[in-house]
């Protein structure tokens, strides 16, 4: 697993870790905690919108999407083969019924 640390922190060790692109959209969304639709003059401080936590991480808000879409439906297996690199998160969700459009 992932593990999270500060949002500076997060930014410099993608680079230096060598993260893909869909380990760092799982980073991303969980980082995100602002809700849908959420006013950002009243959101706490400690909130980051999707567009933001994307935008840290060097990744489309779309992958940050796809990756809490997983976080949200997804299997513990699933969660985990995509921290580990293992699958993409684009991959995931073309694969799995489960985790589809609606």
């Amino acid at each position: 697993m992932v593990v999270l640390g500060s949002r500076e922190s997060q930014a410099q060790n993608g680079d230096r870790r060598h993260l893909t692109t869909s380990q760092r959209a799982m980073i991303a969304a969980r980082l995100a905690t602002m809700g849908q639709g959420a006013r950002t003059d009243l959101a706490s401080i400690e909130a980051m919108s999707e567009s933001d936590a994307a935008t840290l991480l060097n990744v489309s808000r779309s992958s940050v999407q796809r990756a809490r879409k997983i976080l949200k439906e997804g299997t513990p297996e699933d969660i985990a083969a995509v921290e580990a690199g293992e699958k993409a998160v684009i991959a995931k969700m073309s694969i799995d019924p489960r985790i589809g459009r609606r």
